[in-house]
């Protein structure tokens, strides 16, 4: 009899969420209800986790008439989103095994759905990047949601942020609510604007409040879109928020190795570096992050084509402007290299890197003594 109880109340339950309740609520019922049921009736928990990971997808957001329903912020009229229905990359980011392994697992979660609601777990929906800038935070996102082959929406920081504070708490949960009915990856870049510590004596009450918003919408956010953020400053980041994210992949600066193939990468096709000048480059590049290091091989590339000459004669007068940022231990090791090269003269080293040519020397004759 108090099974049968039981059983009523489910079935009350459900009715009620089925005919008042919103999507969301539905579907978290009833994957609750599967691992209660799979302890006795497994063949009864698998045709419920079959149904609630083929319910009908949203509607797509590249749709004609959902781009005209995007939100706006009311005084400017500007987008709160930037929408890539297709996003494409020219270069895929060279990151640590680490990262990319993490990366490849939010996407085989998909394809898995429904053995880890069996198990009682769930797919990633929700991701914070930490890292400092330039270091492929932005380019993992779009390399997410295209492995994932969704559209990619991206919150505009400028025109979510009103003029009227309490505005911007609403344009959140506006962008929210269009994100949430369309199947997406949503992107939150710079998230530690939106999402500050709320025991920051220097923050009005109003901002505060925009950190309680937040957390209220990621709490209510669909297991079956994903959510990505991103922050330079994790530091100044609300504790409460850091508990929202099922993963935390931090994006260091790019390693010895890692700057090597970009630099490799940017060249592909258009010019071979020998091990010696891309080592060089390596060197001069190591403190820089992945966004800089492309910038400046780019760079490189106009200059050699900009004045007829050739990439490594470009690439060695590069190499003499950029001797002033070096440590005297990394410019010796510079001139090591150029001068292993045979590109230049001892002289013409020694006024490439601001190293004497007596050091230049001894170095050569202990190298050989080697």
């Amino acid at each position: 009899m108090e099974d049968i109880k039981i059983l009523s109340k489910e079935i009350v339950q459900l009715a009620r969420l089925s005919l008042t309740g919103s999507r969301k609520d539905l579907e978290f019922y009833i994957r609750r209800l599967i691992r209660k049921i799979q302890k006795w009736d497994t063949a009864a928990a698998a045709e419920l986790a079959e149904i609630v990971n083929h319910l009908p997808k949203r509607s797509s957001v590249v749709r004609s008439n959902e781009i005209d329903s995007m939100p706006v912020d009311k005084d400017t009229r500007l987008n709160l989103l930037k929408v890539d229905p297709n996003p494409f990359i020219e270069n895929e980011p060279i990151l640590l095994d680490r990262i990319t392994s993490e990366l490849d697992d939010i996407v085989a979660e998909r394809a898995r759905l429904e053995e880890l609601l069996l198990a009682g777990a769930e797919a990633t929906k929700a991701v914070l990047f930490v890292g400092p800038p330039g270091v492929g935070k932005s380019l993992s996102a779009k390399v997410l949601a295209r492995n994932l082959k969704l559209p990619l929406l991206t919150l505009d920081l400028s025109a979510v942020m009103s003029s009227f504070l309490g505005r911007t708490g609403s344009n959140i949960r506006n962008v929210f609510d269009f994100a949430k009915s369309s199947t997406c990856v949503l992107f939150l870049d710079e998230l530690d604007s939106i999402a500050k510590k709320r025991d920051d004596s220097a923050e009005v009450g109003e901002l505060k409040r925009l950190v309680t918003v937040l957390l209220q919408e990621l709490d209510a956010w669909p297991a079956d879109n994903l959510i990505i953020a991103a922050t330079n400053h994790d530091e100044l980041l609300d504790p409460a928020v850091w508990r929202r994210f099922d993963r935390i992949i931090r994006f260091p600066a790019p390693t010895e190795s890692q700057v090597t193939e970009i630099i490799k990468s940017e060249l592909s096709g258009w010019k071979q570096v020998g091990p010696d000048l891309l080592a060089v480059l390596a060197l001069l590049l190591k403190d820089q992050s992945h966004s800089e290091i492309i910038r400046e091989i780019k760079n490189l590339k106009k200059t050699t084509i900009l004045k007829g000459g050739d990439f490594d004669s470009a690439a060695e007068t590069y190499i003499a402007l950029a001797m002033s940022k070096l440590t005297h231990e990394d410019r010796i090791n510079v001139a090591n290299i150029l001068h292993r090269t045979g590109r230049a003269s001892q002289r013409k080293i020694s006024e490439l890197t601001g190293v004497s040519r007596d050091t230049i020397r001894k170095k050569a004759d202990l190298g050989s003594e080697a």
